[in-house]
């Protein structure tokens, strides 16, 4: 957005990251029809004939639900870019934004909630992973959590880049293109900034399909 591209922040605007730990830091979550109306307000100051990028949301992102015209687009797009970033760097800003200073201003019961978070998902997560990773919260190892349910979510999310209906079954596919964009090798920090200009170069490099247009 900075760079002056059309973003659609589904998760700033849900207040919410859409994973069962999505209310880490985040302002109490409006209501779905609130959440719709910004959609759109947001969506009306768009030009249609460019990019909108928009993240690849399930239908529900916390309590809200994603307008189920949009989500019908969004799984229509014509370009879906994985951006694939080094391990190191993404246990980093994961211990940065799920535990870090503003995480934990947010949430004084921050500690109990995440335990709570982490055991609601036992039956995907299987006994021996979820109390590893409830004990590491405990200790305060932040990193172990992360590096405990990366593997998880990692599937998970491949799963819906995949499936057209997004509803994780891994079955059918993506009616767009889908294309990797991957951030140095041997970072250990994100450059989001980097990363953003290599969407943007990529975006250029697609054909803007009939179907984009279509959006309006």
């Amino acid at each position: 957005q900075h760079m002056g591209a059309q973003v659609l922040d589904l998760e700033g605007l849900a207040r919410h990251r859409g994973s069962a730990f999505g209310w880490i830091a985040q302002d109490p979550q409006p209501s779905s029809e609130q959440f719709m109306n910004d959609c759109a307000d947001t969506w009306r100051t768009f030009d249609t004939r460019r990019w909108i990028f928009v993240e690849d949301e399930g239908p529900a992102i916390g309590k809200c639900s994603t307008p189920p015209v949009l989500y019908n687009l969004m799984r229509n797009a014509p370009l879906v870019v994985k951006v694939v970033v080094p391990m190191e760097a993404r246990l980093r800003l994961l211990v940065e934004d799920y535990s870090g200073a503003e995480a934990l201003k947010k949430s004084p019961d921050w500690q109990e909630k995440m335990v709570e978070s982490i055991e609601r998902m036992i039956k995907r997560l299987g006994g021996e992973r979820t109390k590893k990773a409830v004990d590491a919260v405990l200790t305060g190892d932040m990193r172990l959590v992360a590096e405990t349910l990366i593997t998880y979510y990692d599937k998970l999310y491949d799963r819906h880049i995949a499936n057209e209906g997004g509803n994780g079954s891994g079955k059918g596919e993506r009616l767009g293109s889908i294309v990797m964009v991957e951030a140095p090798s041997d970072a250990s920090e994100l450059d989001a900034h980097a990363v953003g200009r290599l969407v943007i170069e990529q975006s250029r490099l697609c054909n803007y399909s009939s179907r984009a247009a279509d959006i309006s």
